[in-house]
C-alpha cells in the first residue's frame, strides 16, 4: 500500500511540474515573439503659403489636389521658389488650369534639362466631377478657385490645397479685423491675469 500511494504521489508532482514548465514555456515564446516594426518617419514639407486667401476670401470648401509639373520645376518647388500670391484656378469642363503662379528656376538656367516657363498655364490634377461641380459653382454663383498653400505631402508627392472662395467686401474686412483686435486684447488680458496671480 505504502509503495502505490507513494508513486500515486510521485505521480501528480511530475505533473505538476510539467503543467508549470509548460505554461512558463509559453510565456517566453509570448515574449520573445518579434515586435512589429516601427514605420518609416514620413515626410512632410510646406512650399508656400497664400496669407491673402483667407483675408480677402470667405472659405466655402478646401481640396487637395495635384499638379502637372516638369522636372526643373519640381526642383524649383523643393528649393522653396514658388510663389501663389495672385494664383487662381480655371474650370475647362471637366478639367481645371491653373494661373499665375510664378515658379521660378533653380540655380542655372543653362543645367536646366527640361527650361520651364516661370508663370506658365499648368494643368491641375483634379477629378472630373470636382472640377464640374466647382466651375458650376462659380459660374453660376459667383465664387473663386483660389491656392491656399502648396506642399509634398507623406509620399514626397507635390500637392496643392485649393479651395472656393466668396470675395469679401470692405465691411467684412473690417468685422474681421475688429474680430482678431478683440481676440488678441482677450488673450493678452488672460495672460496678464494668469502671470499677476
Amino acid at each position: 500500500g505504502w509503495g502505490g500511494g507513494g508513486s500515486g504521489s510521485r505521480e501528480r508532482t511530475k505533473r505538476t511540474i510539467l503543467k508549470a514548465a509548460t505554461h512558463q514555456s509559453a510565456g517566453n515564446s509570448g515574449s520573445n515573439q518579434k515586435r512589429p516594426k516601427s514605420k518609416k518617419k514620413r515626410y512632410y514639407k510646406q512650399v508656400c503659403y497664400n496669407r491673402k486667401a483667407r483675408r480677402n476670401y470667405e472659405i466655402i470648401d478646401t481640396l487637395e489636389v495635384g499638379l502637372s509639373l516638369v522636372g526643373s520645376e519640381v526642383k524649383s518647388a523643393r528649393a522653396g521658389t514658388v510663389s501663389i500670391g495672385e494664383s487662381y484656378l480655371q474650370a475647362e469642363g471637366k478639367s481645371c488650369r491653373s494661373f499665375l503662379m510664378h515658379n521660378s528656376y533653380f540655380g542655372n538656367v543653362d543645367t536646366c534639362m527640361i527650361p520651364h516657363e516661370p508663370r506658365r498655364v499648368r494643368r491641375v490634377l483634379m477629378k472630373k466631377e470636382e472640377a464640374r461641380r466647382w466651375g458650376k459653382k462659380c459660374e453660376q454663383q459667383g465664387y473663386t478657385m483660389i491656392v491656399l498653400k502648396l506642399y509634398f505631402n507623406e509620399d514626397s508627392r507635390l500637392k496643392m490645397e485649393v479651395a472656393l472662395g466668396k470675395g469679401k467686401n470692405v465691411r467684412d474686412k473690417r468685422a474681421d479685423i475688429k474680430d482678431r483686435d478683440m481676440k488678441r486684447d482677450t488673450q493678452r488680458i488672460i495672460k496678464d491675469f494668469q502671470r499677476g496671480g
